[in-house]
């Protein structure tokens, strides 16, 4: 069964019960919000902080994002505001510097589209969309999962997918060539070699 949520369309915050806040997170901010540094220039750290953020973020998204859009840039305003609001609750970033608010957007935004992708694989198990109506996904409740199912189905996804799965094609290709490339020019390196050594004798 999943958590129970409140839910009611793209413009609402979502909201599902249960602690964002993992364990790690909860006994570092015995002292006080965390600090997290971001160096000139960059998008993220590589330090415990850093890695707490992430995770924190993505429960945030999970928990708070509505996922019937197609897009991460069709999520209201209004609702990533709040997501990034809630950061604040347990780290010290300033907004103000770019490479904060990018690390943050930016996280919110692959954590969207990875959760995304899990809802399809979880959907493409079943054989039917109606099928799939009968196993909603993890956190969601059926009025969730039937407008997410629903946009699985939709013209706008299905070119999504088709479009993805050429990118992916195209890509093998370009590696297989690459490949190939590279066994040739082994080949010519080693026969060139073998010139040399045939003159040598």
């Amino acid at each position: 069964m999943g958590t129970q949520s409140s839910y009611a369309s793209t413009s609402r915050i979502r909201h599902v019960r249960g602690s964002t806040r993992g364990i790690a997170l909860l006994k570092a901010r015995t002292g006080g919000k965390l600090t997290i540094h971001i160096p000139d220039r960059c998008t993220g750290g590589d330090d415990k902080a850093s890695l707490m953020l992430s995770s924190h973020i993505g429960a945030l998204v999970r928990q708070h994002v509505p996922f019937e859009t197609s897009k991460w840039k069709e999520v209201p305003n209004k609702v990533k505001l709040y997501v990034m609001n809630r950061v604040l609750d347990d780290f010290s970033l300033n907004y103000n510097r770019t490479e904060a608010h990018i690390t943050v957007s930016s996280t919110m935004n692959t954590v969207y589209k990875t959760h995304k992708n899990r809802m399809f694989q979880h959907y493409s198990v079943f054989n039917s969309k109606e099928e799939a109506l009968e196993h909603s996904y993890l956190d969601m409740n059926k009025e969730e999962w039937a407008i997410v199912c629903d946009l699985f189905v939709s013209e706008d996804h299905l070119h999504q997918q088709r479009s993805l799965i050429l990118s992916q094609r195209l890509e093998e290709a370009r590696l297989e060539i690459e490949e190939m490339r590279a066994r040739q020019m082994n080949m010519k390196r080693f026969w060139s070699s073998g010139q040399i050594w045939s003159r040598r004798c």
